[in-house]
């Protein structure tokens, strides 16, 4: 299967977690499917898939099914021996380190405590790549197991819409980065969030 951009969505497959914090890159790859017209009807190596063409490009948008914390898992066995780059590989994923609206186009760089990032970089061996990381914030406690739960805990519904309303503004950075690569989506990020 030949295809010339993959871009990963971060999340966990139960529907306890769909409308998480922490499912803020599913949500991302919903919305631009819905817009596009295209479903996640497809299943291959441990997610749910599916490819199209735009820019003359082949298109493969994942959603893992291997839970965040070995979404590396499933990236690996997509991207095989490809030498990855941040032209070819884009993931979408929650920020805690930045406050909600704020959002960063990322290329290279550690994890910085992010479990599905990191498992990335650990199957792949690289982290020569694209990221696009939609803060949620950090809530106003220090224990760790409580920063867990709140991530998965389901959103009020307000705060769903606003993520909703902040992620469809944002949707049109995902096309400027397929068709004309990272450093010019990530100047256009700017003007879109304006």
């Amino acid at each position: 299967m030949s295809v010339d951009i993959f871009v990963v969505g971060l999340g966990n497959p139960e529907p306890r977690y769909f409308t998480s914090r922490h499912n803020i890159g599913f949500l991302f790859l919903d919305l631009f499917c819905k817009a596009k017209g295209l479903k996640f009807d497809k299943k291959k190596n441990d997610s749910l898939y599916t490819i199209y063409e735009f820019s003359s490009k082949r298109v493969c948008l994942i959603k893992p099914l291997t839970y965040m914390n070995n979404s590396g898992v499933s990236v690996r066995k997509w991207l095989g021996n490809l030498d990855v780059s941040c032209e070819n590989l884009m993931v979408i994923h929650d920020e805690i380190d930045l406050p909600f609206g704020k959002v960063r186009m990322k290329c290279g760089g550690g994890h910085g405590g992010h479990r599905g990032v990191e498992s990335i970089i650990l199957n792949i061996s690289t982290d020569s790549f694209a990221r696009l990381r939609i803060g949620v914030g950090r809530p106003p406690v220090r224990d760790r197991e409580l920063i867990v739960k709140w991530l998965l805990d389901p959103m009020k519904e307000e705060e769903l819409e606003a993520y909703l309303e902040l992620i469809g503004k944002i949707l049109p950075i995902l096309d400027i980065y397929i068709e004309s690569g990272f450093s010019r989506a990530s100047g256009f990020l700017g003007n879109i969030l304006r």
